[in-house]
């Protein structure tokens, strides 16, 4: 007789989707990391997300941003977001080696900046962490 599976906790569907991984990125570069969810990024004080924030992110994508024709306030509160979303994804979501999103002396032998990534990289590594890449 098989036995019938039981359902797993909030916990443990938590811990499952933040089980740390490595990955291999486009350039060769292998780092471990680990899926963050939207509760990651609330517990981070990152609660207030408006829609057009998701437009932006978009745009940078795909090149498309506009910023001489952009409302100036609009453009500067979604740049903040932006940092904000960027700087919890690398702090929590890069285990190994250690990540960083602006530069900081006092974490320049200890952590990689962002910015030392090719944007394929970039893009793949966000990807990952925040869980829209694509299965394998």
């Amino acid at each position: 007789m098989t036995e019938a599976k039981k359902a797993m906790t909030v916990q443990e569907v938590r811990d499952a989707i933040a089980k740390p991984k490595v990955i291999t990125l486009p350039s060769g570069l292998v780092l471990k990391i680990r899926r963050l969810t939207p509760l990651d990024y609330l517990n981070e004080g990152l609660t207030t997300i408006p829609n057009e924030f998701f437009t932006f992110l978009v745009e940078i994508n795909q090149g498309k941003l506009d910023l001489g024709n952009a409302d100036e306030n609009k453009t500067k509160k979604n740049f903040e977001i932006f940092e904000q979303f960027v700087n919890i994804t690398l702090d929590k979501g890069v285990l190994e080696p250690k990540m960083m999103f602006k530069y900081d002396k006092e974490k320049a032998e200890t952590h990689l900046l962002y910015s030392e990534l090719n944007g394929t990289d970039q893009a793949m590594l966000v990807s990952e962490i925040i869980g829209k890449a694509e299965a394998k």
